[in-house]
This record gives C-alpha cells, structure tokens and sequence, in this order.
C-alpha cells in the first residue's frame, strides 16, 4: 500500500493521532482528500487481521465510526518503527 500521506505525517512535529483527526476535521486541509484514499485504500483481509489479533474492537467500542477507528488504527501502525 502507498502512503500518499506519508511524507506529510512523517514531518510533522505534532503527534501522530492529533495530526490525524485534525486533518479528518478539515475537509479544507490540503492532505484530507490524501488520508481519506490512504484509510479507504486499506486492504480489509489486512485490516481485519490486525484487528483481532490486536483486540482493537475492545478499545474502540465506544465510538460513533467503528469502522474510521478500526482503519485509523492500522493506519496509525503503519508508521510504528
């Protein structure tokens, strides 16, 4: 999977998970169409793998997009050294 918003995550000075939800926040920020493609463009076998391997679901149970977190999840792993 290419990232197309690798290089702006990987020189931000903000934390990852901040940076993330603020740029979902902002259909204006100029990388939004670029993440909205990196979390839709997810492999779903890869992305269910990491879930239950990882109990992600037990974390992320509460909220309104389950399915957003779940792929904000995998995503976030990505960039994990």
């Amino acid at each position: 999977m290419e990232i197309k918003t690798f290089q702006h995550f990987s020189q931000s000075m903000s934390p990852l998970n901040y940076e993330i939800y603020e740029i979902l926040r902002n259909v204006d920020h100029p990388e939004y169409e670029n993440l909205v493609c990196d979390l839709q463009s997810i492999d779903p076998e890869e992305l269910n793998k990491y879930i239950i391997q990882n109990d992600i679901d037990f974390y992320i149970k509460n909220t309104s997009n389950i399915d957003l977190e779940r792929r904000i999840c995998f995503f976030r792993k990505s960039f994990e050294l």
